[in-house]
């Protein structure tokens, strides 16, 4: 929002100290973002937060300032000479009065719409980045500006007598002064002319077949209270910018339409001459907020002793109404009808701390007590734990999607659940974490980044339900295994290294299975598996597919992963203690060329699962497929020639008989179940 400086000082008596005023409006959350020089006048550009609607405009900046630095003020449309000189009365009824519960309505008849309005409000608009249109239109938006209600005028000629309030029907269409032919959505909310047609956009934007023209000598002035959640997102579905629709998305003061109709008729009948009929308006009652909060309360969540007198003044200068005090306990009080955001105990906090000053606040550790549980949150924060522990740092990522990204990285066989209003783009719900994974890796790398291990724990969307709603959590590894060093050992990261990373990980919830996959489209068919846990799929791991190394770019392919937590958190951990044998282990040799489409991993699970005498562990060391075997076959199929180290101990020294015995059993083991020829036999 901009204002003129000039304007502004219009209001006080004597001249603000405005480097002052707006730095300490910027340290209570109304930001100065830029100051220019104007001739004369200063321009000034306030960033003003979402929630705070009821500062998009000069009383609520003077409200603000008065607030902070105890200035006082003239407060705007004050002494308004407003007088009805004819009978003229518009004929209206609001069909939909939860969405719209006050409207006003004011014929104003013979203006002279040529007319030239004074500088003073002309430069206040120009300042404020409002072009000037014609001098009704003009003084409906200097009075937005000023008191923070939108208004809007229609031409009575072109309206008829009588303007309804009701929700689009399916197929209307609408002539806007953007000159936008909008197809209207069912959830739109019209003001209709005396023949039921859409004239206007509620608190959006008027038909272009029923506006003010140069032409216009009647009009009938609107001012109303439309509940924000029925102009959100309008705007941007159709297209269109609108001054009025960015108030209304915020909030308006319910209490405003009177008073703004009347001053925006004053200032006509001053500049423009015309007769003013009778104020018609359909009111619904809004029951104002009443809140009670304990001083104490106050205290602990800000983090310092502020007396319930300074309370009870900042509340007071804030607008609100003091209804009750219980002495040094609590206060009761009644939220002023402009603070639109103030509807909870934390709300009316957060306001005494910024008035308070947040410079004010001194930093304390806090003081806490806790005990660990066995709760949810306590396992999902020890997996995280270990991650980082790992060398995994978090990232946090949007739970909305580009389409792209979603067809790239979705779950293959899941359709998306799409957002009625994009954002940024971003249409769908992501139905996997991947995607943010590699958006996080290329932003990296274009920074010069060159080894990443990243996490991200979240939900991903499967359905608009929360059980279709499931908790994940993904992983990435890239670059080399370690930083440069002086060893030169900077070899990159491999699936084995992921793969140990979530043994780590998943150590102690029960049995873990890694078993190759070959039809998950996201990964290369040739190093991905599924993650089993107690036999169950709970993931998948892998380098991915080929495929996203020309589309992004990437000088090498990443290892990630993607787990179900919702499932792994459920499990009861478990730890087996063991005795440690205090007798020398024992290490033996086999290798052997076996069909070269045969997992390894199927071999080593056979093997431990034959209850081999005092073995112990068995791990892969060797495995080679090339040129040299092309020529022997097994079952008419290639081979590849397979190293595995057997480990052997026992409760006491192992003969050589005893390991030759064990190691008999293991080469039986693999004949019986594989087509295999050995070429070393220990």
């Amino acid at each position: 929002m901009k204002l003129s400086i000039n304007w502004l000082n219009s209001y006080f008596k004597h001249t603000p100290d405005w480097d002052n005023v707006l730095h300490k409006l910027t340290m209570a959350g109304i930001e100065v973002e830029d100051i220019q020089a104007d001739d004369n006048d200063k321009i000034i550009e306030l960033k003003i937060t979402p929630n705070r609607g009821d500062a998009l405009s000069v009383l609520g900046l003077l409200r603000e300032i008065k607030v902070l630095s105890g200035l006082e003020y003239t407060k705007p449309a004050q002494n308004i000479d407003f007088k009805s000189n004819i009978n003229d009365k518009m004929g209206i009824e609001v069909i939909a009065p939860e969405a719209c519960p006050n409207y006003y309505t004011l014929i104003i008849k013979n203006i002279n719409n040529k007319a030239v309005l004074p500088g003073e409000i002309l430069n206040s608009l120009a300042a404020s980045g409002i072009k000037s249109i014609s001098p009704i239109v003009d003084i409906t938006n200097y009075v937005m500006l000023e008191l923070g209600q939108p208004l809007h005028a229609f031409d009575l000629k072109k309206v008829g007598n009588r303007l309804t309030v009701r929700f689009a029907r399916e197929n209307e269409k609408l002539h806007l002064l953007a000159d936008i032919n909008a197809v209207l959505l069912a959830n739109t909310l019209l003001i209709c002319d005396s023949k039921d047609q859409p004239a206007a956009i509620a608190g959006v934007m008027g038909g272009l077949n029923s506006g003010v023209g140069q032409a216009t000598t009647d009009i009938v002035l609107e001012s109303a209270f439309f509940v924000p959640e029925v102009i959100t997102g309008k705007t941007k579905y159709y297209g269109i910018n609108s001054d009025s629709a960015y108030r209304y998305e915020r909030g308006v003061d319910p209490h405003l339409q009177n008073l703004a109709i009347k001053y925006a008729a004053s200032l006509i009948a001053k500049y423009c001459g015309g007769e003013i009929g009778q104020i018609a308006c359909n009111i619904t009652q809004i029951k104002p907020i009443r809140i009670n909060i304990s001083y104490a309360r106050i205290n602990r969540l800000i983090g310092v002793d502020i007396t319930a007198d300074m309370v009870n003044d900042i509340l007071s200068k804030l607008g609100f109404i003091i209804d009750h005090v219980d002495t040094n306990k609590s206060v009761t009080v009644t939220v002023p009808s402009h603070r639109f955001d103030i509807n909870i105990k934390e709300d009316i906090i957060e306001e005494i701390a910024r008035v308070y000053g947040y410079d004010n606040i001194v930093a304390q550790m806090p003081v806490t007590q806790y005990s660990m549980g066995t709760g949810g949150a306590d396992k999902e924060y020890a997996l995280k734990n270990k991650l980082v522990n790992l060398g995994y740092s978090e990232i946090i990522g949007y739970a909305f999607l580009e389409d792209k990204l979603e067809t790239l990285f979705g779950v293959f066989d899941q359709t998306p659940v799409r957002l009625q209003n994009p954002i940024a783009n971003m249409g769908v719900m992501r139905t996997s974490l991947i995607a943010d994974l590699v958006k996080v890796l290329k932003y990296n790398l274009n920074r010069g980044h060159k080894r990443l291990r990243i996490f991200e724990f979240a939900r991903v969307f499967h359905g608009e339900t929360q059980e279709l709603q499931p908790l994940r959590l993904s992983g990435l590894i890239y670059g080399n295994y370690t930083n440069p060093n002086w060893s030169g050992n900077n070899r990159l990261v491999d699936f084995y290294d992921l793969r140990n990373d979530l043994e780590i990980l998943l150590y102690g919830l029960g049995e873990i299975k890694v078993v190759a996959c070959t039809d998950n489209p996201i990964f290369h068919s040739g190093r991905c598996a599924k993650i089993l846990l107690h036999n169950q799929p709970v993931g998948v791991l892998g380098q991915l597919h080929p495929k996203y190394k020309t589309e992004f770019d990437l000088p090498e392919l990443p290892y990630v992963f993607e787990l179900d937590i919702d499932y792994i958190i459920n499990q009861t951990p478990y730890v087996v203690f063991k005795e440690v044998s205090k007798f020398q282990k024992v290490i033996r040799d086999l290798a052997f060329l076996i069909e070269a489409k045969i997992g390894v991993g199927n071999v080593l699970d056979t093997i431990l699962n034959a209850n081999i005498p005092y073995l112990i562990a068995a791990n892969v060391f060797d495995i080679y497929q090339g040129d040299k075997l092309a020529d022997i076959k097994l079952n008419n199929n290639a081979v590849k020639s397979v190293a595995i180290n057997f480990l052997f101990q026992g409760n006491k020294t192992l003969s050589d008989e005893e390991i030759n015995i064990s190691m008999d059993q293991i080469q039986q083991c693999i004949q019986e179940n594989f087509t295999i020829q050995f070429r070393v036999n220990n």
